[in-house]
């Protein structure tokens, strides 16, 4: 898939219902701000009642069935993934292959940020950010 095909789809499966399937670990940010403090991470990759985050939605069936016991579920971002010099494509599914690190990265600041979402989807500032990312910076890829 492209980067823009998979931001598209990222974008239409979060919105069906952003509340439940983002694998977002807290939304009060008192918590929020003492979880990333002990843990260094905002979302899990496997998160309850399978959900998962950008990036974890696209990885490999066998990852995402290790639910909260893969290995790089409390990681800080993808760079967790660079860190331990683990190949970030031999995780995924075949059809999300061949993507830089720094496009999974603001796929997933995309799923991340509380504020680009509501209760319908997309937040007005939510929608900058996509217009950015498809219009601007992965404009035909």
């Amino acid at each position: 898939m492209t980067k823009l095909e998979i931001i598209k789809e990222t974008v239409n499966h979060f919105s069906k219902d952003p509340k439940q399937l983002r694998s977002f670990v807290y939304t009060d940010i008192l918590k929020l701000c003492a979880y990333y403090a002990a843990n260094n991470t905002l979302c899990a990759y496997n998160g309850a009642n399978n959900t998962h985050c950008a990036v974890g939605r696209c990885m490999l069936t066998k990852y995402k069935n290790q639910g909260k016991k893969f290995k790089y579920n409390t990681g800080f971002s993808v760079n967790s993934f660079i860190y331990d010099q683990i190949n970030l494509d031999k995780l995924l599914s075949p059809k999300y292959r061949g993507h830089a690190p720094s496009f999974w990265d603001d796929l997933q600041r995309l799923h991340d940020q509380n504020l680009f979402w509501n209760e319908k989807g997309l937040s007005t500032s939510g929608e900058e950010f996509l217009k950015y990312l498809t219009e601007t910076k992965y404009l035909n890829q």
